[in-house]
Formats: structure tokens, C-alpha cells, sequence
């Protein structure tokens, strides 16, 4: 898969996605290997890295096991909530003030 640079227009093959904790929380994000641009992906505290494991756990079970559709509203209506929550932790913490205040993680994460 082609990945290509929204900042500088570099083209990667594949890009490893980065992670960086501060506190309970954990950012998942991706540098342009050309210009180090950041993107970010995710922030997770605690509860939603536990709903995202329950929610892997039951898409497994979906896909190993008759299910009812109980078990798939109720694993979708996780879903949405996780997504939900992602968005709001993204809103409350971005990426770029995590940077700021930890300069010395994006250096080493840009190596």
C-alpha cells in the first residue's frame, strides 16, 4: 500500500504506526519518513484500551461462533461508543500539544 505525504508529497510503502504514553494516556500517530510531518491516529486512556480488548475479543468470538443478534448490536453499540470516545480524547488532547510538552518523544519517535 502507497502512503502518500499530505505536507511534503512523499510516497512510503509502508509507514509503522508510533506510540507515546503520557500518563494514562497513549497516542498513536504516524511521521512522514521525508519530512516528519505528523499524523495522528489515536488517543486512549485506560477504560478505552480495555473496551477496545473487549471489542476485539468479541469480534473473534463473531467470527468463530454463532452469535445472536443480541451479542452484535450489543458488540456494534461498543463499537460506536469506543470510536465515540477516541474522538473525544482527540479533542481534549492533541497531538501537537502532547509535542509541545514533550519535545524529546517526538525526536526520538522522528529517528
Amino acid at each position: 500500500m502507497r502512503i502518500q505525504c499530505d505536507h511534503c508529497g512523499a510516497v512510503a510503502e509502508t509507514i509503522e504506526p508510533k506510540t507515546a504514553g503520557d500518563g494514562e494516556l497513549e497516542y498513536t500517530f504516524f511521521l512522514c519518513p521525508a519530512c516528519k510531518a505528523d499524523f495522528p491516529i489515536a488517543v486512549t486512556d485506560k477504560k478505552l484500551r480495555a473496551d477496545i480488548t473487549e471489542y476485539q475479543h468479541r469480534r473473534n468470538h463473531i467470527r468463530i461462533s454463532p452469535v445472536t443478534e443480541q451479542f452484535l448490536r450489543e458488540t456494534e453499540a461498543l463499537k460506536q461508543e469506543n470510536l465515540k470516545r477516541c474522538k473525544e480524547l482527540m479533542e481534549l488532547h492533541p497531538l501537537a500539544l502532547f509535542f509541545e510538552a514533550h519535545p524529546e518523544i517526538r525526536e526520538r519517535a522522528a529517528e
